[in-house]
């Protein structure tokens, strides 16, 4: 069965995600947001490095290229047959997992992608299109989903209100409470904090992921989650 991970927030930091990806050889790797798709960054560098072998897929974060993003879900769309919440390959073994794009596990479980947050800078929240999500990413119909792999949290995991105060609220955060609602997630697996956090809510486990690129020993579920063993 093929080995799955989820790490977050890569933010183009080559190295230690090419170190971890040769460390632990995942046949698919999930990256929950900040991926760093920023197209001529040492992308093409990357990909020539990383283990043939890993497949990557990715939901988007509030740091990447999106009009790219959304410009490549748009041309796919144009060739005719194509429906936006479906995943696009952007070159070989990359892959992009669009806001309300589903992805099926070796295991048999689906896992609902949610991409997207509002940056914050100096504390502060920026209310800034096409970083935060909205509602009309989504699908009408939200379908259910063993797990859920958000950029973010939702507000029903109670983790959110532990953290120092923002001027301000991601409103991303009330359509991840409405998706929640929907899809009854078992397990929700983010980044976006920059920490490791974990919660049990409402019959589900929230899985805050810490930076990959940390230069410090830590146990591998704080900075990784392994999906399929």
């Amino acid at each position: 069965m093929p080995h799955t991970l989820v790490v977050a927030d890569t933010h183009t930091h080559w190295k230690p995600f090419l170190s971890f990806l040769w460390t632990h050889r995942p046949s698919v790797c999930l990256v929950a947001g900040d991926f760093g798709w920023w197209p001529g960054h040492e992308l093409s560098l990357f990909l020539r490095l990383k283990p043939e072998t890993s497949e990557i897929r990715f939901i988007d974060g509030n740091h990447e290229d999106h009009s790219s993003l959304f410009a490549a879900v748009k041309r796919r769309q144009d060739d005719g047959g194509y429906r936006s919440h479906e995943p696009v390959e952007l070159a070989p073994g990359l892959w992009y997992q669009p806001r309300g794009s589903t992805y099926t596990l070796a295991d048999g479980r689906t896992i609902f992608c949610v991409g997207g947050a509002a940056p914050v800078k100096n504390a502060t929240v920026l209310y800034e299109r096409p970083a935060m999500l909205d509602r009309t990413d989504l699908p009408a119909s939200l379908p259910s989903a063993d797990i859920v792999l958000a950029h973010t949290l939702c507000n029903r995991s109670g983790l959110l209100a532990t953290l120092p105060p923002l001027k301000g609220q991601d409103p991303s955060t009330f359509v991840l409470d409405e998706v929640f609602s929907a899809v009854r997630p078992k397990l929700w697996l983010c980044g976006h904090l920059h920490r490791h956090m974990r919660s049990r809510a409402e019959g589900c486990v929230f899985h805050v992921l810490d930076l990959l690129m940390r230069e410090i020993s830590r146990p591998l579920g704080t900075y990784a989650y392994v999906l399929v063993d």
